[in-house]
């Protein structure tokens, strides 16, 4: 559901920017840190946009947008900043079970300390010599479907 939701709005702004001058939609971006795949830059703007899928109960529940959301979007920000400026980030949560009216928008200044920040997570995940504890959300998951629940992620 995700893919078709990028994909019409791909096509939606595809036909508004007939000529290709403001928006950049769904492109690759990498460095020598992260790649990316950017939903929407705005020349004009100087503003990068991720759309995120949700459903209407974690709408309702709060919390978003969360630090990793934050980071990932400013990561972008900082893939497409070595080629074109940036002043802000977005993120767009669209309900699959809502409506138009259901969208919520979150937008900030482009922080190159969240960026920071995730290259170091990413430093520190390099150089762990042992694999960490799964997650909460991944342990039922792994617990359910994963061959080497036990012997791996139990240390049994």
């Amino acid at each position: 559901m995700g893919t078709a939701i990028h994909a019409s709005i791909y096509e939606a702004l595809k036909s508004y920017d007939v000529f290709g001058e403001d928006f950049l939609l769904e492109e690759a971006f990498e460095d020598e840190h992260f790649k990316g795949h950017v939903d929407f830059y705005s020349r004009n703007a100087e503003t990068v946009y991720d759309w995120k899928t949700v459903t209407l109960a974690k709408l309702a529940k709060g919390g978003l947008p969360t630090k990793q959301q934050k980071m990932q979007v400013n990561i972008y920000a900082s893939l497409i900043a070595q080629k074109y400026p940036v002043k802000r980030v977005g993120l767009v949560f669209i309900p699959r079970d809502g409506k138009m009216s259901d969208i919520v928008a979150w937008e900030d200044d482009y922080n190159p300390k969240l960026v920071d920040e995730a290259k170091a997570w990413v430093a520190d995940v390099k150089a762990m010599t042992s694999p960490p504890a799964p997650e909460r959300s991944a342990a039922f998951f792994c617990r359910e479907y994963c061959n080497y629940w036990g012997e791996i992620c139990q240390g049994k």
